[in-house]
């Protein structure tokens, strides 16, 4: 029964890998920048994932797995949290779960991610002290999530999400899906965790500041000079990413375990590039981290990060502080109940 089981995990995740793999290659290596719609989809969920330097994609296996791989919910308990990330600019992240445990019918979650501006001051060129008007930039993502254990080694899942941005008086929406599977393989105790992020459509804006008054045959007087008319913009990719992960955690005979993991990034609007994360656990009940991200990105302004938890009971707190070099630092905190 075991050697069964074995086959199946490993057939299964033998060809996941080389579908994986083959996106990869068929995506370009060069930078693509600000290329795509929805930004605030790669701000990671998560006080915990920020302070291992976001190499967590094996690791997913509470209620932010929702964000980071849908597979790991499926090992999760039943668990809330809300996380606060207070994004330089005073820029406000917000992410918030939920999931259940069904056993062997698996888990289901629900995810919400936010992000807004505030009201912001219309300035121009003639009036650099403002106008008087203020806009507003506020984007949502809403998920519903499935996993389930295939074996006593194996998850898979997937979610299904709803976005929604809306700037001044332009607004989009979109639908997209991320899908994970998680391995514990019995090779050194490793765990193998990969996902795809934010495959959808293309997208483009819409809204009032795109319906214009134009003059159909400004040649011959006398006809409708201001007839409406629609600017039609241009479509924009989602952020699509693949992340593939490794994880081990080591036993320190009474001391403690330490958990170290690797995560290799491959998205469509960058180069590729690797977060590392280290965390020392102490009875279960005290954390401490660190971590480097966008190692090998060239120009980025992400690097080191730290961070600690504690548990108490059911409660969780933890927090996490990463540098963005000429962007200042961001610093999250994240609250969960388990029940």
């Amino acid at each position: 029964m075991k050697l069964n089981n074995m086959i199946k995990n490993l057939g299964v995740f033998s060809l996941l890998t080389t579908l994986f793999l083959y996106n990869i290659s068929l995506g370009e290596s060069k930078s693509k920048v600000g290329t795509t719609v929805y930004p605030f989809l790669e701000i990671g969920a998560g006080a915990r994932a920020s302070g291992l330097g976001e190499a967590y994609v094996a690791l997913a296996t509470n209620v932010t797995g929702l964000y980071w791989n849908p597979a790991g919910i499926a090992d999760a308990r039943n668990e809330v949290t809300f996380d606060n990330t207070k994004w330089f600019a005073n820029l406000k992240y917000n992410f918030f779960g939920v999931i259940t445990n069904f056993g062997p019918y698996g888990s289901v979650g629900l995810s919400m991610s936010s992000f807004n501006s505030g009201r912001i001051n219309v300035t121009t060129a003639l009036r650099p002290e403002g106008t008087g008007e203020t806009y507003e930039l506020s984007d949502i993502a809403l998920g519903l999530s499935y996993a389930k254990k295939l074996t006593d080694r194996f998850n898979i899942g997937g979610t299904a999400k709803y976005i929604h941005s809306s700037l001044w008086d332009m607004q989009t929406s979109a639908l997209a899906f991320d899908i994970g599977t998680l391995f514990k393989s019995p090779l050194f105790g490793l765990t193998i965790g990969m996902s795809i992020s934010n495959f959808g459509s293309e997208v483009r804006y819409d809204g009032a500041n795109s319906i214009i008054r134009h003059d159909i045959d400004p040649l011959h007087s006398g006809n409708n000079d201001k007839i409406l008319g629609y600017l039609r913009t241009n479509t924009w990719d989602l952020p699509l990413l693949f992340r593939f992960g490794l994880a081990r955690a080591i036993n320190m005979m009474g001391l403690g375990t330490i958990t170290v993991s690797l995560d290799a990034l491959h998205p469509n609007n960058n180069e590729e590039s690797l977060n590392f994360g280290m965390e020392y656990a102490f009875r279960q009940a005290i954390f401490l981290r660190a971590g480097y991200k966008s190692f090998g990105l060239e120009d980025s302004q992400e690097g080191l990060s730290f961070g600690g938890g504690v548990v108490y009971k059911l409660l969780r707190f933890d927090y996490a502080y990463s540098d963005f070099g000429l962007l200042d630092n961001v610093q999250r905190f994240s609250f969960s109940l388990l029940f």
